[in-house]
């Protein structure tokens, strides 16, 4: 019989990558199943919008650098109002869609006012691949991704953004995209403010949601 460490690396480490994108699959596919059967809630809190945005940064800034990618995330103030949870799923798949579709340059995360008095709206930017037109509305449909057509498991499933935009529908927003091919993308969608006497504690604290 063929002694099983004989086997090359590459391949255990092809298996265990093939296993995680399964299991991001199942997550994403749940998440589909929870949002379409109504069992998915929200709860809005106060909170300081910087803390959200350095606890996903600090979950991909190790993916972000692996590539020589910068991730920068500009400083806010505001403390909003909303689901501190469903906010950092959101933010998370964008980031890693970001992460996922830029060879080179950087990714931006911050909040923009945008002449908005109650708010502003969040956005994703990212110096990646960008995306025709045309294929505008469709990366919104789960199972499609724009250029990966021999399905790789290592460029996701095309599920992330599905899910992003009914979580920020569900938020009571609307998932805003601008993008041109070699230009980059850019994701945004409304946060409003709240109420910075009725924050009643940190996040850092909390567990991860992704």
């Amino acid at each position: 019989h063929r002694d099983l460490h004989s086997f090359p690396t590459r391949r255990s480490s092809d298996l265990v990558y093939n296993v995680e994108a399964l299991n991001q699959l199942f997550n994403q596919v749940l998440d589909l199943a929870r949002l379409e059967s109504g069992v998915t809630q929200v709860i809005r809190l106060h909170f300081r919008l910087s803390e959200l945005f350095e606890r996903v940064g600090s979950q991909y800034r190790p993916q972000a650098a692996a590539k020589g990618l910068a991730l920068r995330i500009a400083p806010t103030a505001m403390v909003v109002h909303d689901d501190p949870v469903l906010l950092e799923r959101v933010l998370s798949n964008l980031l890693s869609n970001a992460v996922r579709y830029t060879e080179d340059g950087a990714i931006w995360l911050g909040l923009r006012r945008a002449g908005r008095q109650t708010g502003g709206f969040i956005e994703v930017r990212d110096s990646g691949i960008g995306i025709p037109a045309q294929e505008h509305a469709r990366i919104f449909e789960e199972f499609y991704q724009v250029a990966n057509p021999q399905r790789d498991a290592r460029q996701g499933h095309g599920l992330g953004l599905p899910t992003v935009k009914r979580l920020v529908e569900m938020l009571g927003g609307e998932l805003q995209l601008r993008s041109a091919p070699g230009r980059g993308s850019v994701f945004r969608f409304p946060v409003q403010a709240g109420d910075p006497g009725g924050v009643v504690a940190s996040l850092k604290d909390r567990k991860s949601v992704v």
